[in-house]
């Protein structure tokens, strides 16, 4: 038996305005005679381009017939659109039908069927929502403000097709509640309020974004909290590399930053060996990865609030013209899996469709968001490649209920500055030390120096690096250097071999800060810091430029590094560094010694607590010969989110 929509309207424009508007039904004269004479009359609908959705939709405009409709089939009605007429409306003449309507909503109230009240004055409607006893189940009502389905054609065909789209969806099981369960009358009218504003506004900064009341919850106790590099690793934010990177061909690879394209399944196989080591160390201090992919899911699979997730984050697409507006109603039906694929990769996996370039750069978390002790940061990224990302990032921090309170949404750079994580290295809990290179540029340093005076208490020095950082096979600090605890992993070219690199010093004080500028190398920086650490100077540019100083440092002296650097790797050796090797094959730990110029068997463990000890100095070597390929190392593919 199909399922039903009941619509109780005894306006006969309304009936047509909401059958032609939202179901493209037309009511024929004869059809309305019959209701006239019977009080109600039944319309199948059938979607061609969804058979397997037919319905019903049965209209009454008398209390008779809507009673008889629910006594006789509420088994079978999913919606019903009530006209409800209330004493306060003044564009209502006749107010003694004020009885039809609150008694067909009595009836409604033992029933699971999701209503939508229909009324021309927003302010009775919003009365009724807030002291009304008759709706007791408020999380299965919607508005609906009825002057938005006759006035503007535009908006009413956008608001119709916005309900279309919520009842097809509700068919699949999806539960969209647009719906404010503190009593403000928003829900669905919010959405068309943002849809109005993308197609008025000329503001680029413009966020689109939840309001307060139709944010979800946290269920979690994450707390952001990353000042050094070298802390233990709880909480990780990555992005497991998928369909986005295969996109790379030898005709995009330059414009998407790649040095060629990549062999995808080898690509994906190496990330996993880092994924697989990251589970393990952040699950053994109680702490969680967080994947990009995921959090997308989190925010647009919901139960109270996905489908509105859905609209905010299609319309940040259309308002950053990413997609078209007939794109917009195209994929507001697709599932939310299917969406972040195309938001992703560009292409629709279920049916091939290309929409957008990929956005491959994606894995590098480390770049296109910033995390600076309790506050996170979102780079306006450099390259056109990559600015899709911005878009994805500000869509989790500002919805995202673990992120939202930590986004430092009121931090700006002025449109001709930018910057990007990979060149912020927390040398340690009072030090941000930050590359200047044509990913980062000296504005933007000096308005996040000013920034972080103000707002973080614990950063007292900031340090800008004016050197030779721009290579063909680099971009940003984090090629150049690595903090690993009590070392320094350092390229010689050109943080030790120059001796005119600037540096710019900038000091908290009291009130303000004061700068200092030094020309030398870094250990001159270092003496005029007061910082004793010890250097280890990579002077093997093969291996500096396929990410040998770009390690994740993920507790003090313990690393995550790519395999290709073994002159680095050596070098560490010979400072006490056991080298750690995963095999995959056995899901076994080998750990090795280095001695007499080479690499020894130690033994061989079955779980990562038992060579995890606080005085051990290791190194996690992982395969990356493909990795490699992206332009990125193991500090590029991961933003630190807590360290304990």
């Amino acid at each position: 038996m199909k399922p039903m929509i009941l619509i109780v309207e005894d306006s006969e424009y309304h009936l047509n305005r909401l059958c032609s508007l939202i179901y493209n039904l037309s009511i024929e004269k004869g059809k309305l005679n019959e209701l006239d004479q019977k009080g109600s009359i039944i319309l199948s609908y059938k979607n061609e381009s969804h058979p397997e959705y037919e319905y019903d939709f049965v209209l009454c405009n008398n209390r008779e017939s809507a009673e008889t409709t629910i006594n006789e089939n509420s088994h079978r009605i999913i919606y019903c659109l009530l006209d409800l007429i209330l004493p306060e409306d003044k564009n209502s003449k006749d107010i003694t039908s004020k009885i039809f309507g609150e008694y067909v909503l009595e009836l409604l109230q033992n029933d699971d069927i999701f209503t939508f009240i229909i009324s021309t004055d927003k302010d009775s409607l919003k009365t009724l929502f807030d002291e009304s006893k008759l709706i007791q189940r408020k999380e299965r009502t919607q508005f609906i403000y009825k002057h938005l389905l006759s006035e503007d054609e535009y908006l009413a065909e956008y608001y119709a097709r916005l309900i279309r789209s919520f009842i097809l969806l509700n068919l699949e099981s999806t539960k969209w509640k647009l719906i404010s369960s503190t009593g403000n009358f928003k829900g669905i009218d919010h959405v068309v309020e943002l849809y109005q504003k993308i197609l008025s506004t000329n503001d680029e900064k413009f966020k689109i974004e939840a309001e307060k009341h139709l944010t979800i919850k946290s269920n979690s106790n994450f707390q952001l909290n990353v000042s050094t590099e070298y802390y233990q690793l709880k909480n990780i934010l990555i992005q497991f590399p998928g369909l986005e990177v295969s996109r790379v061909n030898p005709s995009n690879k330059d414009e998407l930053l790649f040095d060629q394209p990549v062999d995808y399944n080898r690509f994906r196989e190496q990330y996993r060996n880092f994924y697989n080591i990251l589970i393990d160390i952040t699950s053994q201090n109680g702490g969680r990865i967080y994947q990009l992919r995921e959090l997308l899911m989190e925010l647009l699979s919901n139960d109270s609030l996905g489908q509105y997730n859905i609209c905010l984050f299609l319309l940040n697409l259309v308002y950053k013209k990413y997609l078209t507006v007939d794109q917009f109603w195209e994929l507001i039906v697709t599932k939310p899996e299917t969406l972040i694929e195309i938001a992703i990769s560009g292409k629709n996996p279920e049916n091939g469709n290309d929409y957008l370039a990929p956005v491959p750069n994606l894995l590098f978390t480390r770049d296109n968001i910033v995390s600076i002790h309790d506050k996170l940061f979102l780079p306006p990224m450099t390259k056109n490649a990559r600015k899709r990302e911005n878009i994805l990032l500000e869509f989790i921090l500002l919805n995202h209920p673990d992120f939202k309170s930590y986004y430092a949404k009121d931090f700006k750079v002025n449109d001709k500055d930018s910057f990007e994580g990979g060149d912020f290295l927390l040398f340690d809990e009072s030090t941000l030390l930050i590359g200047i290179s044509d990913r980062t540029s000296i504005g933007a340093l000096k308005d996040i120096m000013e920034y972080v005076f103000n707002k973080i208490e614990s950063i007292k020095t900031v340090v800008g690096i004016n050197a030779s950082l721009q290579h063909e096979r680099s971009m940003h600090l984090d090629t150049y250097m690595g903090v690993i605890g009590d070392y320094v992993l350092l390229f010689k070219n050109p943080l030790l071999s120059i001796k005119n690199n600037t540096f710019y010093i900038f000091r908290k004080k009291t009130h303000g800060f004061e700068t200092e500028i030094i020309l030398g190398d870094f250990k001159d920086l270092l003496y005029k810091l007061g910082k004793q650490i010890e250097i280890i100077e990579v002077s093997e540019e093969r291996e500096a430029y396929d990410d040998a100083c770009n390690v994740l440092t993920v507790s003090p002296n313990k690393i995550l590094t790519y395999d290709r650097g073994q002159k680095t790797i050596a070098l560490l050796g010979e400072k006490g560094f056991l080298k750690v090797i995963f095999d995959e094959d056995q899901k076994m730990w080998i750990l090795y010694g280095y001695k007499n110029a080479e690499w020894e068997y130690i033994n061989t463990y079955s779980d990562i607590k038992s060579f995890m000890k606080i005085d051990s100095k290791l190194i996690f070597e992982i395969p990356g010969s493909e990795l490699i390929l992206a332009r990125g190392g193991c500090h590029c593919m991961s933003m630190p989110l807590t360290r304990i």
